[in-house]
């Protein structure tokens, strides 16, 4: 098996790190490595032997960062394509594997709910979630947004060796993970319920008022307090870090919260900076199994100074440190734009502070999307997978449906959403967080349909190993048709992801038919096969239709789209090549034009840049590239 590898060393001299995946359990390997600088020139080559450990049947490895670096996969090479949402301790459902005792506000009392309500009813809504496509859930691994909290750790006061943990809670974290291995579903854990902190300090464990060490939250960042923050992931690491289904740890959520109304803390970028790059260090090194990361509350494609005025840096430091930092596997904001965490915009209350009046709020989240991972992928200089770990309507925005969000705008909402995640190269749908207008914190019925019709796209026909798209939306073109159209969708130039919005914002523009889609970015003169999909059906398990296509010269198609009233979804992938032959093509054995485009490039590139061949060497090779084809190839034209 060959993965499409997207490695980017570091600079020279600083030690490397790097995880091969795909090899057979207990099997022994001899590796040969050689280090190559900017300039080409090569190191020593250095071997090693290694075994690889022994697996059961069906044992899959971790989850690690697919070698294309914009996905996740299984360590044994298959992709994982994420679906799912944010759960909670509390939450009906998910409470029922709390074997200890909760506090039931509704009742006024402290329940067993393990006991009293039995976990085959647990165990119905993992697989529950499970049938409608679910398979990553997101959780805090303590809630303080109860009246009376479920700690992690209830005592501090004796120092950072001598921690009082909630063994329920440990006991639980076990629980949930194994019973959510049974239906296929891994877990993202997020040690510190920072949200609440700010609100509910003199409660927090950490606080002098319950004999911690931090008289205020900005102090988590203090480094006499790191050995606290240590002593809790040696805890959690050495309670569930051999869970397979363990996805990531989220290390410390929202650590640049600094909002001066919300935010819940104060401390100077560099302490945060300092300190979350410890705890990430530190947590792979007792763990060196499982993904770490960071969640950013900077949902802001913007990325400039810092809001809280007495602790401004430089600009770019937060960008260099959520998107760029190597400590962390994957990058993570959490995308509350006001059109996001406030969808009910249009109540009267809202519009003095943003002045929209969207006639359909359900259209603005899907763009939003799209253009937060466009920011995102074009600042990450070392490439990394971007996972949505949260988003969704807030309550303190909209805390319950009415006329100008109704629960049918929600499922809009969240259909456009999931699609737009993975239409722009998110490692899936994004994590919803539930938001207060649905009962039970629990996604309604139609959403989970959703989830289901997109598993089924992304079954067959895609292969996400490897693949290292390029968002196209800016680029595709629409014709025939006058309507506004959002326009979402990646592609490697094999395969790709196309979802179309109607656009009716601003007027209600009733069914589009007729209309064609130029598709750019391709493979030059190729063969492919173009699928329409219901995304609204999840009892379709194929396309509404299926069309052959074929590529141009400059790797374009185009569509006719099956008439639609709200969005479309397309996927396409390459068949076959119909390129046309010069008078010089030479075949291998496959039938492979010898004379690549790819070898010619570098042809030029070893001439001009590094002098490594000659001038006479590069144009032999770049006139047999030319020369295998019949049109001219002005990006190859060699001067001096």
């Amino acid at each position: 098996m060959v993965y499409q590898n997207n490695f980017h060393p570091q600079k020279s001299g600083k030690q490397e790190t790097f995880k091969i995946i795909g090899l057979e359990p207990g099997t022994s390997y001899s590796l040969g490595i050689k280090a190559v600088d900017e300039r080409g020139n090569a190191s020593l080559l250095t071997t090693a032997s290694v075994t690889t450990s022994s697996a059961s049947p069906g044992d899959k490895g971790f989850i690690t960062s697919d070698p294309g670096g914009r996905y996740f996969s299984w360590e044994n090479g298959e992709p994982f394509v994420v679906i799912g949402d944010n759960q909670g301790i509390p939450w009906p459902r998910i409470r029922i594997f709390y074997d200890g005792d909760m506090w039931d506000k509704m009742k006024g009392r402290y329940r067993n709910f393990y006991e009293e309500e039995g976990v085959s009813e647990g165990r119905d809504y993992l697989r529950y979630l499970s049938d409608h496509g679910v398979n990553t859930i997101r959780l805090m691994a303590e809630s303080l947004d109860l009246e009376k909290p479920v700690y992690l750790f209830e005592d501090v006061s004796n120092g950072p060796d001598n921690i009082r943990f909630n063994d329920d809670t440990l006991r639980f974290l076990k629980t949930l993970l194994d019973e959510c291995a049974n239906y296929n579903i891994c877990v993202v854990i997020v040690p510190f319920d920072t949200f609440y902190y700010k609100d509910k300090w003199p409660e927090i464990p950490f606080s002098t008022t319950m004999g911690g060490p931090m008289s205020e939250p900005s102090e988590f960042f203090d480094p006499a307090n790191r050995e606290y923050l240590k002593a809790i992931l040696s805890k959690l690491a050495e309670t569930v870090g051999d869970r397979r289904n363990l996805l990531a740890w989220d290390i410390v959520n929202e650590f640049d919260s600094d909002d001066l109304i919300h935010g819940w803390n104060r401390a100077p970028f560099e302490k945060r900076e300092e300190t979350v790059n410890d705890l990430a260090t530190y947590m792979r090194s007792i763990d060196p199994n499982h993904l770490i990361c960071l969640s950013s509350v900077r949902w802001n494609p913007i990325f400039t100074t810092h809001q809280t005025g007495e602790n401004r840096v430089m600009p770019g430091d937060d960008a260099a440190l959520v998107l760029n930092d190597r400590n962390f596997d994957f990058n993570s904001t959490h995308t509350y734009y006001h059109d996001i965490r406030d969808p009910n915009y249009n109540h009267p209350n809202n519009r003095g502070a943003y002045l929209v009046a969207d006639m359909d709020n359900t259209i603005a989240p899907a763009v939003r999307i799209s253009q937060g991972l466009q920011f995102y992928y074009a600042n990450s200089l070392t490439p990394k997978p971007y996972f949505n770990t949260e988003a969704g309507p807030l309550g303190r925005y909209t805390p319950e449906y009415d006329q100008y969000f109704t629960e049918e705008d929600d499922y809009q909402y969240f259909h456009n959403m999931i699609w737009a995640h993975l239409a722009s190269g998110e490692v899936g749908t994004g994590l919803r967080w539930p938001g207060a207008m649905l009962g039970d914190h629990a996604l309604a019925d139609q959403m989970r349909k959703y989830q289901l019709a997109l598993r089924h796209f992304i079954s067959e026909n895609l292969d996400f190993s490897g693949f290292q798209p390029v968002q196209i939306g800016h680029y595709m073109e629409i014709s025939n048709t006058d309507i506004p159209i959002v326009k979402t969708g990646i592609t490697d130039g094999k395969q790709g992801i196309i979802f179309l919005v109607n656009d009716e914002r601003r007027q209600a523009n009733g069914t589009i038919s007729g209309a064609r889609l130029m598709v750019p970015k391709l493979d030059a003169y190729g063969e492919f096969n173009v699928e329409f999909w219901n995304s609204y059906d999840e009892t379709k398990t194929s396309p509404i239709r299926t069309a052959p296509v074929e590529s141009d010269a400059s790797g374009q198609i185009l569509l006719d789209l099956p008439a639609f009233s709200k969005t479309r979804v397309i996927k396409f992938y390459k068949t076959g090549s119909n390129e046309p032959d010069g008078p010089f093509a030479e075949y291998d054995e496959n039938g492979n034009n010898q004379w690549e485009k790819s070898e010619a490039v570098a042809a030029v590139t070893d001439y001009l840049v590094y002098g490594k061949i000659t001038r006479e060497e590069a144009i032999a090779i770049v006139t047999g590239y030319l020369l295998s084809k019949s049109v001219d190839d002005t990006e190859l034209s060699l001067t001096e």
